[in-house]
């Protein structure tokens, strides 16, 4: 229950407000305007409060499904401060064309939110298609790479032997140089 309390309040501060307004614009309990003028305070207040509410309820469940909420409590409250503040009569008609506003609203939110998880799992998608294209690109770079430092290190390899080869063959004519020379002194 606590988890609706933001929906519920910003639709009853909706209703406050407009209640207030009406309080003020009319000769119901003043005539005055200086005693009015308190009263369209309080109706900005409420919306204030309504608007803050509103925000908060949109966070949790969402833009429609708030919406819903907001305008189911806002009409209920509205008829409660109609028919006790005002004695406005509430004809089946009112409670028809009510229940008829919550239904079409609940309709427009439950199709706009479907839309929008739709949406959502497309852009997932996207994102998903995207970083899965980075990271073959990063492998195939990645195997480019390790295959160039391996030819590299195969050149490397091949230039030691044959600085070996050569430095073998060179200490062998040295040493049968040095031999040569003892063969001559002997």
């Amino acid at each position: 229950m606590f988890k609706y309390i933001s929906p519920i309040v910003a639709g009853f501060f909706g209703c406050l407000s407009s209640v207030m307004g009406k309080l003020g614009s009319s000769d119901f309990l003043v005539n005055t305007i200086w005693l009015r003028i308190p009263f369209f305070g309080l109706m900005f207040l409420s919306n204030a409060l309504m608007f803050n509410f509103q925000a908060k309820a949109m966070t949790s469940f969402g833009s429609a499904n708030a919406t819903t909420i907001i305008t189911g409590v806002n009409i209920f409250f509205s008829a409660l401060f109609g028919r006790l503040l005002f004695q406005e009569q509430l004809t089946i008609y009112w409670f028809i064309g009510s229940i008829f506003i919550t239904l079409g609203i609940s309709v427009i939110t439950y199709g706009e939110s479907k839309e929008s998880k739709l949406k959502k799992s497309e852009e997932e998608t996207k994102k998903e298609k995207k970083t899965e294209t980075k990271k073959e690109t990063k492998t195939e770079t990645g195997t480019e790479i390790n295959k160039e430092k391996k030819k590299e290190k195969k050149k490397e390899k091949e230039k030691e032997k044959q600085n070996k080869t050569k430095n073998k063959g060179v200490t062998k004519e040295k040493e049968k140089e040095k031999e040569n020379e003892k063969k001559k002194d002997k």
